[in-house]
């Protein structure tokens, strides 16, 4: 924790100084719980979020919304109460809701309204978070003992997403053999064409093109939910009116 007084020498900070993405990869042993080392050593996805999300925003916010409408829609729609008032439990909605909406920008229609795709992406993400903090906890080495033992669950909601994931990419793949100029225009689409220009066997395969998507899917779900629902019930408690929330 620092003071509000220290906030610009934090950011003044080099990368080499004071590194948020290495601690964050540090608190979840990330290169254990993601099971393989590439997907945390090497995130070659943080580099497509960086360069394409910003030239590509503005033609995928049409469709994010239109997924988080659609979502709460559904979510909501049969907790209407006699008297008129919905009952939300917000936890569960907005974290469906964003990982909808994100994957709605990864990888597209119809996989992103997929239950069982979503809810096992939600798992995997709980269960990169739970495995990363039992291993910070393990003060003896070595941590290999109980690593495959720890990572089942990670790996099994792995393998589930992977059935929706993997003929995706191997699908795109095909397509940008034959055209390279006609890939989808999300994640999925950035990703397949930034593997196939590096001629890296490794990151053409499906298995790893599907591992970089769940990473994704870690770093947007469990960090934005945490952060709205604190927002929102942060506004619902505020003693401020509605309208004076922004003064």
């Amino acid at each position: 924790m620092l003071p509000p007084s220290m906030i610009q020498w934090l950011l003044e900070q080099p990368e080499d100084t004071l590194s948020a993405k290495r601690a964050q990869v540090d608190a979840v042993e990330a290169p254990i719980t993601m099971l393989k080392p590439e997907v945390a050593l090497n995130p070659v996805h943080e580099e497509i979020v960086r360069r394409q999300l910003k030239v590509h925003l503005g033609a995928l916010t049409e469709n994010i919304l239109d997924e988080i409408q659609v979502c709460i829609h559904e979510l909501c729609e049969s907790n209407t109460q006699e008297d008129g008032w919905t009952k939300v439990n917000l936890d569960f909605v907005l974290r469906r809701t964003i990982t909808r909406a994100s994957n709605r920008a990864f990888i597209g229609l119809p996989i992103c309204r997929d239950t069982q795709y979503i809810e096992n992406a939600i798992r995997y993400v709980d269960a990169v978070c739970t495995t990363g903090l039992i291993l910070k906890l393990v003060s003896f080495s070595p941590k290999q003992l109980f690593t495959r033992l720890l990572t089942l669950k990670t790996s099994y909601h792995y393998s589930q997403c992977a059935k929706y994931l993997r003929p995706l990419f191997e699908k795109i793949t095909a397509a940008w053999q034959t055209d390279p100029d006609c890939l989808p225009n999300n994640f999925a689409g950035w990703l397949v064409e930034q593997a196939m220009k590096r001629d890296d066997k490794l990151e053409q395969s499906s298995d790893m093109l599907a591992r970089r998507a769940m990473a994704l899917n870690f770093a947007a779900v469990h960090t934005t939910t945490l952060t709205t629902v604190n927002l929102i019930l942060d506004l619902a408690t505020s003693p401020k009116e509605p309208n004076d929330i922004g003064k």
